[in-house]
């Protein structure tokens, strides 16, 4: 018969755990999330989860925190892509599913006299996002969120590439070319993800905040 010391190092090497797809062995109980990156090559500064049943309930694994690997089945650890959205114009990246208006605030440095909104899609009221309020950015797409100042319903826009101010609301295509000192027999197109939509003098939009604008000749049209 085998010393029981042998037989209990034998059960600690039989520890199998998985990292981004790959089986490796280990000889303790625990293993805190800075052992399992040095085991499989992995930067410290990446975010490591451990796969639970709900992808979206999965273990942060921090580097100093540990995990208990004699648990029944196989512990299955991966890299999670960070979750990115802007707020105001920032872009910022953030390791959890959720983030509160709070969260929001620090990260923007926004004061607390001001409102942070989520920008809607379409002609849908953007959102107000309180301070305890939480926020899904596992939805498809980068959230964009924006402050906007107590009693404040200025918004800026900008028209080849010029900023205006302007109260946000319903505003036609004539009104925006008069705002941008764009000549009314001009072309005015809005720039969206990359497209360039044509706005007729007679299309009524409701301007947010932040939309962008470009003007030139109709074709045909000399400049």
């Amino acid at each position: 018969m085998k010393p029981e010391k042998d037989q209990n190092q034998k059960t600690k090497r039989e520890l199998n755990i998985r990292i981004e797809g790959k089986d490796y062995e280990w000889s303790n109980q625990f293993i805190t999330g800075k052992q399992l990156k040095d085991l499989a090559g992995i930067s410290h500064n990446e975010v490591l989860f451990l796969s639970l049943i709900d992808p979206w309930d999965d273990e942060l694994v921090p580097n100093d925190g540990k995990v208990d690997l004699g648990r029944p089945g196989i512990e299955n650890f991966y890299i999670r892509p960070l979750l990115k959205f802007k707020i105001n114009a920032k872009t910022v990246s953030w390791n959890e599913q959720y983030i509160t208006g709070l969260q929001l605030r620090n990260l923007g440095s926004i004061d607390n006299g001001a409102k942070i909104f989520l920008m809607i899609k379409g002609k849908f009221e953007d959102e107000l996002i309180n301070d305890n309020e939480k926020v899904n950015l596992a939805r498809p797409g980068i959230e964009k969120f924006y402050s906007k100042e107590e009693g404040s319903n200025f918004v800026t826009i900008i028209i080849d590439k010029k900023p205006f101010d302007i109260d946000s609301g319903k505003y036609s295509g004539t009104e925006l070319k008069t705002i941008g000192n764009v000549p009314l027999e001009y072309e005015l197109e809005q720039i969206v993800e990359g497209q360039f939509i044509p706005i007729e003098d007679n299309k009524i939009l409701i301007i947010k905040g932040k939309e962008e604008f470009i003007s030139h000749p109709k074709d045909g049209q000399s400049s």
